[in-house]
């Protein structure tokens, strides 16, 4: 039970992640530092082995040297640079690519209607919400697309596959 309401936590983390990134085209950096601090009580809980910890921790390492090298080629921004990582962090080994390809594919999707809606949408003429998604000066929103990604790998992850309804 108590693994259960840390889960739901962070889908709701992830979920209010991606509608402040919609909205604002930010993600904060307190959000990113929540999923690590809520993730360390969840090692404990879901009795994890320190082999597997480690290989949470590395996944996660090697997936911030990853995405701090794309936002240094302007290709995402710093919070999706941040949040990618932190989310991994609760994939785990078996997940990971999962979620990373679904976040890839659902990214690019996301990327394509955004480029065509500000294409045949002027921000002026959309909700005062949507203005600054259809501003072709700005990114994209990636959180909605990390969401995405989480929620199509949770099956293949150890720790939130593991959620009791």
């Amino acid at each position: 039970m108590l693994l259960s309401s840390f889960i739901v936590l962070f889908y709701s983390l992830c979920l209010f992640a991606a509608m402040r990134d919609i909205v604002s085209l930010i993600i904060p950096n307190w959000m990113n530092g929540l999923f690590v601090l809520l993730f360390l009580p969840v090692i404990f809980i879901a009795g994890l082995d320190w082999t597997l910890i480690g290989l949470h921790f590395a996944i996660a390492f090697a997936t911030l040297i990853l995405t701090f090298t794309l936002f240094a080629f302007n290709i995402i921004g710093g919070g999706d640079a941040k949040m990618i990582p932190a989310v991994i962090l609760w994939m785990g080994p078996s997940a990971s690519m999962p979620f990373l390809f679904g976040t890839s594919v659902c990214g690019g999707l996301l990327a394509i209607i955004i480029l065509l809606l500000r294409t045949y949408i002027p921000p002026e003429l959309a909700p005062s919400f949507a203005q600054k998604l259809l501003d072709k000066k700005n990114g994209i929103p990636y959180g909605a697309a990390i969401l995405a990604g989480v929620i199509m790998a949770t099956p293949s992850s150890i720790i939130l596959s593991r959620l009791a309804y």
